[in-house]
Parts: C-alpha cells; sequence; structure tokens
C-alpha cells in the first residue's frame, strides 16, 4: 500500500471494527478462523468477531507455525496467539472451565495438503463442546469455517465440504498483512500510519518487535530479496531457478548445513545450491555437498549411494522467487559399513556443519531453512 493510499485508508476506517453483536441464539458449536495473521489486522479481527456471533466456541488456527522467522513470516506462533488474545476481551475469550476462544498451531506441509487438512480435523474434533455427539439437531449446525475468499491463496476454505462456509465478504479494507510487513521493513518511519490498521496490543508489539537483533537480520533480508527479485525485473518472462539439495542419511543422522548469509542466514539446512549453466543435477548436487561439507567419504563411494532425485516445487518455497529444486538421496546405510558418522567440515557457503538425529531435527521446525524440513520427512520417511 502507498503512503498515499495508507492515508486514504486512515480517513476511512471503521474504528468500531471490535464491535461483537450477540444474536439470540447461535447457529454453530464452533466457528473455525484459519490464517497466518503475519501480523494480526483489523480484517482478521471482523473474521474473528463473525465467529463469535455466530457460534458457541471459536477456533482460531493459526498456520505457518512452529516455521523459522522469514521476511513472509516474522513471528512465532506464540506471538500471533498474544496478539489475537490482547485484541479480544475477556468476555469475548470466555473464563473458567468454559472458555468460548482457542487458538491452536497449524503446521505447514507444502507438498501434503491431505496432511494438513487432518490436522485442520483433528484440532475441530478435539475442541468441540465435550460429550457431545456428531449430530446436527434442527437448530443449530455444527461446524463453520468463517473466511474471506480475497485470492488464489485463500483455496483452502474450499477444502472442508462437510463444513459448512460461512463468507465475510465486507473485509475489503484497500490493504492486508502483506503491505503491513512492506511498511514494517522497507519504511519504518512510517510505522505510525499502521495504527489504525491493527488493533492496539499488534501496534504496540510491532514497535517493540523493531527494536530487536531478529527484526535488523529481517529488515536486512527484506532488502536484500528486494534487490535480488530487481535485478530480473528487465527479463521478458518471470524467470524460474534451478536448485539441489543433498539429504545425506547415516545411522538415524540427516547431515545439515548452517546457512552464513541470507536468505535464511543462522538456521540450518540441506547442502545444496544452484545448478551451474552446464551442470547436470546429480553432478550439481555432489559438487555442492563436498564443497559445502568437506564430507570424508571417498567419491566413489558417495556417488554409489545417491538414488534418483524428486522435484519440490511449491510456488511458495522460496522468497527469491519461483525456484525448482531437485533433492537426491544419498543413503550411507546401504554404501558405507562403518557404523561412525562420516567427519565433516564447513565450507567457504557454511558457518557450520553438523549431524542431527531424526528426533532432533523433527523437534527443530522454527530452525530449519525453507521447506527442507518437508524434503527431509518426503525422502527420508519420518
Amino acid at each position: 500500500m502507498s503512503h498515499a493510499n495508507l492515508k486514504q485508508y486512515l480517513s476511512d476506517v471503521d474504528t468500531n471494527y471490535g464491535h461483537v453483536e450477540t444474536p439470540e441464539s447461535k447457529q454453530y458449536d464452533i466457528a473455525v478462523v484459519i490464517g497466518r495473521f503475519e501480523p494480526y489486522h483489523v480484517g482478521h479481527q471482523i473474521l474473528v468477531n463473525k465467529a463469535l456471533m455466530i457460534a458457541e466456541r471459536v477456533l482460531i488456527l493459526i498456520g505457518s507455525s512452529y516455521s523459522p522467522r522469514t521476511i513472509k513470516n516474522p513471528f512465532t506462533f506464540e506471538e500471533r496467539a498474544i496478539m489475537i488474545a490482547n485484541s479480544l476481551t475477556s468476555e469475548q475469550i470466555g473464563t473458567g472451565e468454559q472458555p468460548n476462544l482457542f487458538t491452536a498451531p497449524l503446521v505447514d506441509n507444502l507438498y501434503s495438503d491431505d496432511d494438513w487438512m487432518n490436522s485442520v480435523q483433528n484440532h475441530i474434533t478435539n475442541y468441540l463442546m465435550p460429550g457431545t455427539s456428531w449430530e446436527e439437531t434442527p437448530t443449530k449446525k455444527r461446524v463453520a469455517i468463517v473466511g474471506n475468499k480475497k485470492d488464489e491463496s485463500s483455496y483452502y476454505l474450499d477444502l472442508f465440504p462437510q463444513y459448512e462456509y460461512v463468507a465475510v465478504d465486507e473485509v475489503k479494507l484497500g490493504f492486508d498483512a502483506t503491505s503491513i510487513r512492506e511498511v514494517l521493513f522497507e519504511k519504518p518511519g512510517l510505522i505510525d500510519l499502521l495504527k489504525s490498521l491493527v488493533p492496539t496490543y499488534t501496534f504496540e508489539f510491532l514497535k517493540s518487535f523493531m527494536k530487536t537483533a531478529e527484526y535488523h537480520r529481517l529488515q536486512r533480508e527484506y532488502f536484500m530479496v528486494k534487490k535480488y527479485k530487481e535485478a530480473w525485473k528487465a527479463a521478458p518472462y518471470a524467470p524460474t531457478f534451478v536448485t539441489v539439495d543433498a539429504v545425506v542419511k547415516k545411522a538415524g543422522h540427516i547431515l545439515l548445513v548452517k546457512r552464513k548469509a541470507a536468505p535464511g542466514q543462522g538456521l540450518w539446512a540441506l547442502p545444496g545450491g544452484f545448478v551451474e549453466p552446464n551442470e547436470r543435477l546429480k553432478d550439481a548436487a555432489f559438487r555442492e555437498l563436498m564443497e559445502e561439507t568437506n564430507i570424508d567419504l571417498p567419491p566413489g563411494l558417495l556417488r554409489g549411494s545417491m538414488g534418483e532425485g524428486i522435484v519440490f516445487d511449491h510456488p511458495g518455497r522460496s522468497l527469491r522467487g519461483r525456484t525448482f529444486t531437485h533433492a537426491f538421496l544419498f543413503d550411507l546405510d546401504k554404501a558405507d559399513s562403518k557404523k561412525d558418522l562420516p567427519k565433516v567440515k564447513a565450507g567457504d557457503d557454511a558457518a557450520e556443519t553438523g549431524w542431527f538425529t531424526y528426533t532432533e531435527i523433527l523437534a527443530m521446525p522454527e530452525l530449519i531453512y525453507e521447506d527442507h524440513m518437508s524434503i527431509i520427512r518426503k525422502l527420508v520417511g519420518i
């Protein structure tokens, strides 16, 4: 949103967005609001207010939970849950043994809508009123999905035909969370213009967040990605990039490298990188693995452990632009009879390198770069 558009919005915004009317009877047992809330703003508040108006209970599912901090997902699950809680009254949230509103995490799985849908369904089942059956009554339906189909990113609202979709089409504010993040990272001097676009607690949180080291790291990443994209603006077609990644497994461990530079500075990633112009995919994956980890194994043995590549192509997998990666599994359990983990040493492109158990990796999603957790789970089956 431009400076002029922000000023126009501020003159038009309805300051009563937090008001909720209570009908005599509520049509649903539970209403579900799904979003990333990066950050939670007045448009989200309108959806939540609608949900509170039509249902006995409201479940807010926070997407991209436990993901690493990026310029697209700068806030943790806990931070977003607190934003929501502090934007509502105690009456709206409920107290005691029968609260009215709940928040729960949704973890990304970019390559399995079924896995993601199953998580949503499990949450709904868990938060239904205790002791009630799934049968609808003549006066009340069980579950509503409350949302606003603003663009193609809202496709998930159509994934649940078993629930009733309640559209809130009046959420046409002229801004979204993306434009708020643009002000946050690109024009921090205009932060006061956000005061009427987000609830009071969110605004105060954003001001405090701007004083942290994490904010400054993300701001550097924001301008790095912007400069990266600007370099390709003159191309006749939107560019696509090709990368490779190596998933090296041995004795229940996976080999990871810590990224030295943005994007994802300080995050753990699979060894990998861009394919060179005159290079085959397998050769690129082998080269990147050797350059970044200096793994102490004979080249022939390492190549012999290498399987076929699998393409990972989610449109949103990389902040730098449309990027396809080909991930190759190096199964050292089959190729190397030694029980010890091979020695590794970080190359020039990596800050550190190390072996991690499957349990350790699954417990550190907030430290794993881009979609590499999904890649590991797919190739290793964990």
